[in-house]
């Protein structure tokens, strides 16, 4: 009885061990979705500042005008950086975990 409970647990530790890499590569998806829903805004409002500017946006606003315009695009790209790392978590193991044993339902880990 005893043989057949190590072999059970030394299984177990192998089973552990074969789905590690996945584990791994899940929480990697997990943590780039999470720095996506995180930091999308302040990435966007960089891409379109970068838009305007490369269309010459500060050649044809007054000096005053184009001054106002980037204090308040940086303003609100710290803003928009801030509030994303306030709403940012890192995800854990077991995040990863529940994931890769919900998308089998057929097999649980």
């Amino acid at each position: 009885m005893s043989a057949s409970i190590l072999s059970n647990e030394s299984s177990s530790g192998e089973a552990l061990n074969r789905i590690s890499g996945k584990v791994h590569i899940t929480w990697c998806g997990i943590l780039a979705e999470r720095l996506a829903l995180a930091f999308w805004q302040p990435f966007a409002l960089t891409l379109y500042i970068g838009a305007a500017l490369s269309f010459g946006i500060h050649a044809v606003l007054p000096n005053v005008a184009a001054f106002a315009a980037s204090a308040s695009a940086f303003a609100g790209t710290g803003f928009l950086l801030v509030r994303g790392f306030a709403n940012f978590r890192w995800p854990k193991r077991i995040d990863a975990v529940r994931r890769l044993d919900a998308s089998v339902p057929e097999y649980p880990i």
